[in-house]
């Protein structure tokens, strides 16, 4: 009984990974973190699951990038560390809060008010090591299939890991590209950027 029930268990976690790689591998950015939560909620039979990026100054608050509320996408939102169970989670190690979680975090009202019974959070290192942020899931009712849950956000936190570094790496660039335009702009001097085969690719305001 205990084999069958062994190999029972491995052929759900097989096809739980099955259809979420399935349903996010051609996707990137924004996209890739939407499937994903939605995937995560729907194929673990938990009702909310998101992922977010540190922000702030000193990297104490987390913005989320995508949020599934049970049956459709969530609005996303900024909360502080502080006081809640990802606090324990962002740049150390998994954490897992099987039942009660809003009794053991009572500051966090923000598990209050959608009626938290469980946790389950991993964090998201870049390439380098540096925290960037976590994936999450959470439950009205306690978690069960708990070595389940475990693995399969073990196996997307390096590629969500992945996916964040590359997309504030463009976020950055983009920024940059943004500020050099607007000082080129503003330039009373009159400034063309040219191609490597002499074409004109952008011409300043100024040049005549």
């Amino acid at each position: 009984v205990a084999v069958v029930r062994d190999i029972s268990q491995r052929r759900r976690s097989e096809s739980l990974l099955e259809a979420i790689v399935e349903g996010t591998s051609r996707n990137t950015g924004d996209e890739f973190f939407r499937s994903l939560v939605r995937l995560l909620s729907l194929s673990l039979g938990i009702r909310y699951a998101f992922v977010g990026e540190l922000t702030g100054p000193g990297k104490d608050r987390v913005r989320t990038l995508a949020v599934w509320s049970g049956a459709e996408f969530g609005s996303n939102f900024e909360y502080a560390l502080a006081g809640t169970p990802c606090q324990n989670v962002v740049g150390r190690t998994m954490c897992m809060y099987p039942a009660q979680v809003a009794r053991q975090f009572p500051e966090d009202q923000l598990l209050a008010d959608m009626g938290v019974e469980s946790y389950a959070g991993i964090p998201l290192f870049s390439s380098s090591g540096e925290p960037l942020g976590l994936l999450t899931v959470m439950d009205v009712r306690p978690m069960e299939a708990q070595t389940t849950i475990e693995a399969v956000l073990q196996i997307f936190a390096s590629r969500a890991g992945a996916e964040l570094e590359r997309k504030q790496a463009e976020d950055t660039l983009r920024e940059s590209h943004r500020l050099f335009r607007a000082l080129i702009e503003q330039s009373a001097d009159g400034i063309m950027l040219l191609a490597a085969d002499g074409l004109i690719t952008y011409a300043g305001p100024s040049t005549t």
